[in-house]
């Protein structure tokens, strides 16, 4: 008989995950993140190809070396980066940094003290930093040692989807996923997360989109959070935390790296994952949820946080949080994000919806040329507009406002002025219909 999770939708796996009830949690989690991609028959088959893929790519990570080879390259000595020792050598000092992070990851848990359990953490750490610019950085050991945590105290299913004998690769493979929801770009330098410039932003360079091009990650997720849902949701508790004039990357770094994994218990760990995993939009390159769960960890030690001096401030919000009730924190984030959802759903419908007012602009322009309509009736004033120029730029104006919107960055006088001018421009063409 087929595990239930191949006779339901993906919204009713999400459903079933907000609600709590989750069974066989790493292969939900192989689907929440699209690690199995295809129709659900095809999961199995693909899981293996997975499999295969780790396998591979791991054994080309070994250098080959032929000690009776003689030569210059062939050499422990040279420097030369064709030489397989240099290579040797280096994967030897990747490895040498990653052993010491995983001896002290979560040892008070059992789990992590077994020497095999240890080689497993080490080897996803080396294939992954080994085949990406970004390298090795402490906090990915923290991240990948939740997952091995998720299928360690998991159990293995009957169509092979988890099993024991492959932990490693699958583990990479949701590992490396989980990187790719812009997680790898928040582990720049630490000295980039200190300057000024672009780094330091304030409430209004967040609707920027020019600005937000040239902002490491880190630094615009942080000010996101801060500026944007904070303020929103807990004006008071913004303006007293803004008064203390700290950049919000210094107390938001460790959340966002270490995806709220040093803020909990690993079991804790679990379920704030769950609900980030199931409110991820598969077409989106983000963790969302992520965001509006640091702005309600706030809120729920808002009364602590009021009370500190301006000047403690940043102690406080380095140090873990009190939160009496998980729950309650995730409840509040996962309202938050929905109603973000809505609101920019309602505003993508009305602007480029089936009924939207761009797209209803487009129609009638469409119409208008389909059906030879005379529209030059009086000259323009300044210069003369021809058509094929109104057609498109409101095309373009339409493009610019979804592109906003994606980016949850919307540039309200520019959208303004855009309408202004469209107007202008539809008024012109003979139109009777206006635009509300």
């Amino acid at each position: 008989m087929a595990a239930w999770y191949f006779n339901v939708s993906l919204k009713e796996i999400k459903e079933t995950v907000l609600q709590g009830d989750i069974k066989n949690r790493f292969v939900i989690w192989k689907i929440l993140l699209g690690v199995l991609q295809g129709s659900p028959s095809d999961w199995v088959s693909n899981n293996l190809k997975l499999r295969e893929e780790y396998n591979h790519m791991k054994s080309t990570l070994t250098p080959s070396i032929n000690l009776k080879q003689e030569g210059t390259i062939n050499n422990p000595l040279s420097t030369s980066t064709d030489s397989p020792w240099y290579t040797h050598f280096k994967y030897q000092e990747v490895r040498r940094v990653i052993r010491i992070d995983v001896d002290r990851t979560y040892q008070k848990y059992q789990i992590f003290q077994d020497e095999h359990n240890k080689n497993l953490l080490e080897n996803i750490l080396f294939v992954w930093s080994a085949t990406h610019p970004i390298g090795y950085n402490q906090g990915l050991n923290e991240i990948c040692a939740v997952i091995m945590y998720a299928v360690l105290n998991d159990s293995e299913t009957e169509d092979g989807l988890t099993s024991w004998e492959y932990i490693e690769a699958d583990c990479y493979w949701i590992f490396s996923k989980i990187m790719e929801l812009s997680v790898e770009e928040l582990f720049v330098h630490d000295a980039e997360l200190t300057k000024t410039g672009p780094n330091t932003l304030d409430e209004s360079a967040c609707y920027d989109r020019s600005i937000l091009r040239e902002t490491p990650e880190m630094v615009r997720r942080s000010h996101y959070i801060f500026h944007r849902i904070l303020s929103a949701t807990d004006p008071t508790l913004y303006t007293h935390i803004q008064k203390s004039k700290y950049d919000p990357q210094l107390f938001f770094v460790r959340w966002l790296r270490c995806l709220l994994s040093r803020e909990f218990t690993l079991s804790q760990t679990l379920l704030v994952w769950d609900k980030m995993f199931a409110c991820h939009n598969i077409n989106n390159r983000e963790l969302e949820l992520l965001n509006y769960i640091c702005a309600a960890m706030l809120s729920a030690d808002r009364e602590n946080l009021l009370q500190t001096p301006c000047a403690d401030l940043l102690e406080a919000l380095m140090n873990p949080l009190v939160i009496n009730d998980i729950s309650l924190v995730l409840n509040q984030a996962i309202s938050y994000f929905e109603e973000q959802v809505d609101k920019k759903n309602s505003f993508l419908n009305k602007w480029s919806g089936e009924s939207g007012i761009l797209t209803n602009s487009l129609k009638m322009l469409y119409k208008m040329v389909s059906s030879k309509t005379e529209y030059l009736r009086k000259k323009p004033k300044k210069k003369e507009v021809t058509l094929e120029s109104m057609l498109l730029y409101v095309s373009q104006s339409k493009q610019m406002i979804e592109e906003q919107i994606k980016i949850q960055c919307l540039d309200r006088y520019k959208i303004k002025k855009t309408i202004k001018k469209m107007k202008y421009l539809l008024e012109f063409s003979g139109s009777q219909e206006k635009l509300n």
